[in-house]
């Protein structure tokens, strides 16, 4: 299914839980990390340039005695993944495409809570998340993307502003410091996707000092 989907969709980004299943099925962690290796195989043959964010494991809750040996197996293989990374990074056949590790399972508590009542855990089940354990994850991943996809602008905008006036809109805004910054350019639009520009302010180049606009 794997191979179909990135045929179809070409990621540029894929996010990877992997493995739980397979330790539950009592698949050795070699054998599972082997499987993660072709996995990431695949997804760069279809994009030789995809950035692929591997989580280590959220855990299961060792109280459920259905998941004990599960549970005890997930710490030794999140073990192995930052060597995995290691070595899928080293691959000179695909220079562009870059593996990172997240942490999913710090900080994540598999006790079973299928009403999500804060403080009480982060399954419905003692392996699944539930609401709480969903958005303790979307975080994990948020911040991995924007760590890894978001380019810093070269100006840091300390505070902006538009006020209604009799002749249109005014807009105020100040920045904290910018770097090589040549000009602003204002743009309006009907929709959220397409954008025409309306305005253009010099900017002052390279500065630390406040700097103001209208």
């Amino acid at each position: 299914s794997i191979a179909n989907w990135a045929e179809a969709h070409k990621p540029d980004l894929v996010l990877l839980h992997l493995g739980t299943n397979d330790l539950f099925q009592k698949q050795s962690i070699e054998t599972t990390l082997t499987d993660l290796r072709q996995i990431v195989g695949v997804l760069r043959e279809k994009n030789p340039a995809v950035l692929i964010i591997l989580a280590q494991l959220i855990p299961a809750d060792p109280k459920d005695q259905y998941l004990k040996e599960v549970s005890e197996q997930i710490p030794l293989f999140n073990a192995q993944l930052p060597d995995l990374v290691t070595s899928l990074n080293n691959d000179s056949r695909y220079p562009d495409s870059q593996v990172v590790l997240v942490d999913q399972n710090t900080g994540f508590n598999p006790a079973k809570n299928p009403n999500s009542v804060v403080g009480q855990g982060d399954t419905y089940d003692g392996l699944h998340p539930n609401k709480l354990g969903e958005a303790k994850m979307a975080q994990v991943w948020f911040e991995a993307i924007m760590n890894e996809i978001v380019i810093p602008l070269p100006v840091e905008l300390h505070s902006f502003k538009g006020m209604a006036t009799q002749s249109g809109v005014q807009l105020d805004w100040e920045t904290a410091s910018e770097q090589d910054n040549a000009f602003f350019e204002v743009q309006r639009g009907q929709s959220a996707t397409e954008f025409g520009a309306i305005g253009r302010m010099e900017g002052a180049g390279t500065t630390s000092l406040p700097q103001s606009y209208t």
